[in-house]
């Protein structure tokens, strides 16, 4: 891996679970519900990260590495089940099922970055890129101007920060 503690990794996996856990139980005034929402949907991206980074860092057990990638598979394969099959509230659930594996998929990709062979660097940096490009074609979708900051386009640039940082840590130590 490139030079992630696996102490760190682990920290900051608790960490984030615990704050995740802390927003959703957090009674948002409601100039502040926007900010809540939005942290619901991209905070999950940090522990999914950690866990993949820890993962690929198995030599082992390489199999591991694919875990969190079918499990949130079948997560989004349940929602788009819900979402083509159900009617009324229930594909609005599986709609919102959908949405809710994007920012763990972007940490799947972000993890994927941290292993210094080429083959799997270039996976997450695909990846990645994909997650920001679905993000982007639904921020348009939506009839938003892309100029137009909100708060979810704050994760999006952050993830985009950090697979750019990944990757040039990545070409910068050789590999």
């Amino acid at each position: 891996m490139l030079r992630l503690s696996r102490r760190g990794l682990l920290l900051t996996f608790a960490l984030s679970i615990a704050l995740f856990s802390l927003i959703l139980l957090w009674d948002a005034p409601l100039s502040l519900v926007h900010w809540r929402i939005s942290l619901i949907f991209c905070l999950p991206a940090l522990p999914v990260f950690c866990a993949q980074a820890l993962l690929c860092g198995l030599t082992r057990f390489r199999w591991l590495r694919w875990l969190p990638l079918a499990l949130l598979f079948a997560l989004a394969a349940l929602g788009t089940g819900i979402l083509l099959l159900g009617s009324g509230w229930a594909s609005i659930g599986g709609g919102l099922l959908l949405c809710l594996c994007i920012a763990p998929a972007a940490g799947c990709a972000l993890g994927w970055m941290t292993v210094p062979a080429l083959r799997p660097r270039v996976l997450g940096a695909i990846g990645t890129g994909l997650m920001l490009a679905v993000y982007l074609g639904l921020k348009v979708l939506g009839g938003v101007p892309v100029w137009h900051l909100e708060p979810l386009d704050l994760a999006a640039l952050t993830i985009l920060g950090a697979g750019l940082v990944l990757l040039w840590r990545g070409r910068a130590s050789g590999t």
